[in-house]
């Protein structure tokens, strides 16, 4: 759902409408953050999180294949499904709370068993097909929105911190390319519109090498056409 108040000060704060200082305050600065570097941000770099599903109880409605996935966090997509065996039939294995055998026992039966697919319907439901009258638990790793700066991993800070100042360098431009450099009785102040230019130019670009260098050296499969 989109929040028309949210659109109309971020429309305002990149083109600098009613604004006459040339400085974000703090506060606008980490509402920058939070809204669009820590959004992007969490596209590529993905919170994850998984969720245990309780087939008997999170079930959408009765004789249905679609479940609610009862996450705290704001769902991008699923990684993976690792499901109990005793009502579900696929290429996943019995859930047991080992991470490591649960994926060891679901290669070992999709050897046997029928593929199992599933879908996930935003923003908190997966439905599991072929429809079979599942039961027991179900474990869903989900790759989410980052619920704050603290989630992000120490070895991103650099690479956050590029995106952030990019970003704050897109709204800041409006505040200052009216000028170059400001005189006060002290002196001229430079206020650096090369760097800010600079930076909110590169930002698309950066973003989009972001992108790239994560598919490739990234450990989920990939399928390639010819």
């Amino acid at each position: 759902m989109i929040n028309i108040s949210q659109v109309i000060r971020k429309i305002e704060g990149r083109l600098g409408y009613k604004f006459q200082m040339l400085e974000l305050s703090t506060e606008e600065i980490v509402e920058v953050l939070k809204q669009d570097t820590l959004l992007d941000f969490s596209m590529i770099f993905p919170y994850i999180h998984r969720v245990k599903i309780d087939t008997a109880l999170d079930r959408v409605s009765q004789n249905d294949s679609r479940f609610y996935i009862n996450s705290p966090f704001r769902i991008l997509m699923i990684n993976d499904v690792i499901y109990n065996d005793r009502g579900l039939y696929g290429t996943g294995g019995a859930y047991n709370g080992n991470i490591i055998m649960d994926q060891i026992s679901s290669n070992l039966k999709s050897l046997t068993h029928n593929p199992l697919t599933y879908k996930f319907i935003p923003p908190n439901i997966i439905e599991i097909m072929p429809k079979y009258n599942t039961y027991g638990n179900i474990l869903v790793e989900t790759q989410c929105i980052h619920p704050s700066f603290n989630t992000i991993p120490n070895k991103y800070n650099n690479t956050f911190f590029k995106l952030a100042l990019k970003d704050v360098c897109i709204y800041l431009r409006p505040l200052r390319q009216k000028f170059e450099n400001m005189s006060t009785p002290y002196g001229s102040i430079n206020l650096n519109m090369d760097l800010i230019n600079e930076q909110a130019d590169s930002r698309d670009d950066y973003y989009q090498d972001l992108k790239l260098n994560k598919l490739k050296y990234s450990h989920q499969k990939k399928i390639f056409i010819k």
